[in-house]
């Protein structure tokens, strides 16, 4: 089994500046598949050794827009690229995603895994959200 350790900030600033460690022990490194919806970029972090059945997957909701962010979209915080690795390392798929309306690019989001998941690997009926 791998360790966890999430470092913890006074402020919000230097919290999602920084990373979250985790020692996968000895698993393969994530497998990353960039796709596009509508001109957003969706990132899908798989498990480095993935089974023929499909997975799980979870979505990290971004709640708030790309260009409302001082830190830039979301997704390219060490933060979540971070917590996308450690759920593909427990075997699972991480996903993360642009936004520019965040209701309605998840609603979009999910869509596209209920009609693209046996292309992907992903069970449909297997998504579980994350929002912070």
């Amino acid at each position: 089994m791998g360790a966890l350790v999430v470092a913890v900030a006074g402020a919000i600033d230097p919290l999602v500046a920084q990373g979250v460690f985790y020692d996968p022990g000895d698993s393969d490194p994530p497998a990353v598949l960039t796709e596009s919806i509508g001109g957003r970029r969706v990132e899908l972090v798989f498990p480095g050794s993935t089974p023929a059945d499909p997975l799980g997957a979870v979505v990290f909701v971004m709640g708030v827009p790309d260009h409302a962010s001082s830190l830039g979209p979301l997704m390219d915080l060490e933060y979540y690229q971070d917590w996308a690795r450690i759920v593909a390392a427990e075997g699972h798929v991480g996903v993360l995603y642009s936004t520019t309306d965040p209701v309605t690019d998840l609603r979009e989001l999910m869509a596209f895994i209920a009609s693209e998941g046996s292309r992907l690997r992903i069970d449909p009926d297997r998504v579980a959200l994350m929002a912070a």
